[in-house]
């Protein structure tokens, strides 16, 4: 690769970075990837609609009724 080569692929990538924010000293890396952070309230609304979906499913409100009575269960 020839020095201009190099040169303007420099350019480029300085160009393309201007606009994105630098990693603040002594912060992780990964200050800016919020989708990889679990959210608890989708976990909240699956279960929800699972339950919905598949009432006598083992596991949901409807089975702990049918096989534990009101004496046990959630």
């Amino acid at each position: 690769m020839t020095p201009e080569q190099e040169l303007r692929i420099e350019r480029k990538m300085e160009q393309m970075l201007k606009g994105k924010r630098e990693i603040p000293p002594g912060h992780d890396y990964r200050w800016q990837r919020f989708h990889a952070e679990p959210k608890p309230h989708k976990q909240v609304d699956f279960r929800k609609q699972f339950d919905d979906t598949f009432p006598g499913a083992p596991g949901s409100p409807g089975w702990y009724k049918k096989k534990f009575g009101k004496k046990g269960g959630k």
